[in-house]
């Protein structure tokens, strides 16, 4: 029995390595298409400005991927109690906080990382474009830098709010979720296969 177990949970491993890949290749094809298009029509200015919400939102995923793994469910199971809007979603994050952790910081995370190494190296050669004087070595070295001290910097300060603000982080979440789940008519995180954490 327990080697037929193994087995099980060695598929479930590979499917869900494998949606995830595919999901990834998804998203990062149409974060691609649409910042580079942004990049090739906006002044130098306004491709800075891209480049920064994108890592931006590589460091809010992240807070909400941690946030979701340091929550527990004991204030929303009270909130549920009361009926306070958005408390049955919020428990759905926490019990699928692996889910929620692996797509918020795994998936988009590392995709914003990706696109924004991407974006980088694309604004470099406007620059050189306009200052001429500007090398390509020197303009990566200086780009790239900079876009991994703010990645990095501000991931290290988001973990900290995340731990320390995690039940609120969630509860905005739930909101959230509970408002396009419903306008789409779906669940976006199944409460089916949830692992109570008090």
């Amino acid at each position: 029995m327990g080697t037929n177990r193994n087995d099980s949970t060695g598929v479930q491993s590979l499917k869900r390595a494998l949606s995830m890949g595919l999901l990834t290749f998804g998203i990062s094809i149409f974060f691609v298409l649409v910042s580079t298009s942004l990049l090739i029509t906006l002044n130098l200015t306004a491709a800075l400005l891209v480049l920064l919400a994108i890592v931006i939102t590589g460091v809010i995923f992240d807070i909400m991927g941690v946030a979701a793994t340091a929550a527990t469910e004991r204030p929303f199971h009270a909130m549920a109690s009361k009926r306070v809007k958005g408390a049955n979603e919020a428990l759905r994050l926490v019990r699928n906080a692996d889910k929620v952790a692996s797509f918020c910081a795994d998936v988009i995370g590392d995709i914003s990382g990706t696109v924004a190494g991407g974006a980088a190296a694309a604004i470099v050669f406007s620059l050189i474009t306009v200052y001429p004087s500007v090398t390509v070595s020197w303009g990566n070295v200086v780009m790239i830098g900079t876009v991994a001290a703010l990645t990095v910097g501000g991931k290290a300060g988001g973990k900290i709010i995340a731990i320390s603000r995690s039940h609120d982080i969630i509860y905005r979440m739930a909101l959230i979720m509970g408002w396009w789940e419903r306008l789409l008519g779906i669940k976006i995180v199944d409460g089916a296969n949830s692992v109570r954490r008090k």
